[in-house]
């Protein structure tokens, strides 16, 4: 049972900084959209910058989620 409790906590960690960290960035950044040319558009994340963000938070919440659970299921 121990690998199981190991990606458990460690996929937990590592979502929980992605998502923090994503909800963060796209609070201080701006956002692109590939164009049907092949390059990049920048498009203003002040438009809906709440639904991104709180989806990457989410994200971390599920990330703490599964740690705890490795957690818990390690004891």
């Amino acid at each position: 049972m121990e690998p199981v409790v190991a990606v458990l906590f460690m996929s937990g960690i590592i979502l929980a900084i992605v998502g923090s960290g994503r909800a963060i960035a796209i609070r201080m950044g701006r956002g692109v959209i590939a164009d049907d040319r092949g390059g990049t558009t920048p498009v203003p994340l002040w438009e809906r910058p709440d639904v991104a963000r709180l989806l990457w938070l989410a994200v971390g919440l599920y990330g703490l989620f599964l740690a705890s659970a490795g957690i818990i299921n390690g004891r």
